[in-house]
């Protein structure tokens, strides 16, 4: 039903769908190691309410894959971007995709910018 607002509740928290799943473009923009940007569509990815204001932006408070590698990132690092999971199938999985930043576009925000924890 095209143009129909529907809402999934998250965490006590009402969020329309296509804010929960990320559904279109996903340019990978930036690299923690400096590899090429790389870009696929059709990719879905999962929203996740991580609340980082709420835990001080603390990768292990939030039990992130990530925080092996990047919870003792400056603040202002894991401040920058919001935070997000990524499963593929394009792209670097496991660590080598850890602050990573995706660009993503969808059908209802142009774009957001996210960082892979």
């Amino acid at each position: 039903r095209r143009g129909m607002a529907t809402e999934v509740a998250a965490a006590g928290a009402r969020m329309p769908v296509s804010v929960l799943v990320l559904v279109a473009l996903v340019v990978v923009c930036l690299s923690a190691n400096g590899a090429a940007a790389q870009q696929a569509s059709g990719v879905a990815a999962t929203y996740n309410l991580y609340n980082p204001e709420k835990i001080n932006w603390d990768l292990r408070v939030a039990s992130v894959f990530c925080a092996t590698w990047d919870a003792d990132m400056p603040l202002a690092w894991r401040q920058r971007y919001g935070w997000t999971a990524f499963c593929g199938p394009a792209g670097a999985h496991g660590q080598p995709s850890c602050g990573r930043c995706l660009q993503v576009r969808t059908h209802s925000v142009s774009c957001y910018g996210s960082r892979v924890v």
